[in-house]
């Protein structure tokens, strides 16, 4: 008989599980980019924890980081957690856009002071300069705010971190960002495209951290999960598993996932504005 921990419906998302431990989803990402725990991903490509995940992530975090940590990292590996660790989807997946840098970059091109991009934005000059330092990691929102002042798209700044890409994108070829409020937008097409294509998972409470509006015209196709969307504070939709929902950008839209698990959705956007 397989024990509890292995059956699907006790498979505990990424958000649930920081409650369960009592950190934040930026802390357990941390966590596991510096290999102290590795957990199973389902084919969306989203983490799955499991009971005994909760338990040793629970070990870690009353170790307060130091020495239960240190002793972890220098064991054995278990049987099947090194095969785990190696999955091509992880271990070849491109690297996180730099995106401080990058954002840095474009608001030095365009000669604007730290005080200028934040009366642009509505951001504040000390989140900026965070952001730019690699300090503090912008929301969905708050970094197309900054693309939109700098007159350039996030595909910009991605196709300026990694290699060309052909027709086919693979799973392992896909640029991926985390935002600070639990959303990971994958990107999904590279080059000079009509089409922006995003593959989003939003963890359980995440969303786009605000209101955004800008050029073009986009949908959301439903995956996984429930998702709902507001535009303009008037109009309210909570999209499910087939549901496809389409708009002009120029509204002010945002979305959140109210859910218990995480929301997975397929986000097209045209022209390359966001």
């Amino acid at each position: 008989m397989q024990s509890a921990e292995h059956h699907t419906s006790l498979f505990i998302s990424i958000g649930e599980a920081a409650r369960l431990v009592g950190v934040s989803p930026a802390t357990l990402r941390a966590w596991e980019r510096r290999g102290l725990f590795t957990t199973t991903r389902s084919p969306a490509g989203y983490r799955r924890f499991t009971l005994t995940d909760i338990e040793r992530l629970q070990r870690i975090q009353r170790s307060s980081g130091r020495e239960e940590i240190a002793g972890e990292r220098d064991e054995e590996p278990l049987p099947g957690r090194q095969e785990e660790a190696d999955a091509p989807s992880e271990r070849a997946r491109t690297p996180p856009v730099p995106w401080g840098s990058h954002l840095r970059d474009q608001r030095l091109q365009r000669g604007l002071s730290l005080r200028q991009a934040a009366a642009f934005t509505g951001l504040s000059a000390s989140f900026i300069s965070g952001i730019e330092r690699g300090l503090a990691n912008p929301s969905v929102a708050a970094l197309q705010k900054l693309t939109a002042a700098y007159g350039v798209s996030i595909v910009d700044l991605v196709e300026g971190a990694v290699a060309a890409r052909g027709r086919l994108v693979r799973l392992t070829d896909r640029q991926r960002y985390e935002s600070a409020d639990g959303a990971t937008m994958d990107q999904l097409n590279f080059g000079n495209h009509l089409m922006e294509l995003h593959l989003f998972t939003v963890e359980p409470g995440a969303g786009t951290g605000g209101p955004f509006h800008h050029e073009g015209e986009e949908f959301i196709m439903m995956l996984e999960g429930i998702l709902r969307v507001s535009i303009d504070s008037l109009e309210h939709y909570v999209l499910e598993p087939g549901d496809v929902l389409y708009f002009q950008s120029f509204h002010r839209h945002e979305w959140v996932n109210p859910g218990p698990t995480p929301a997975v959705f397929l986000g097209v956007n045209t022209p390359r504005t966001f």
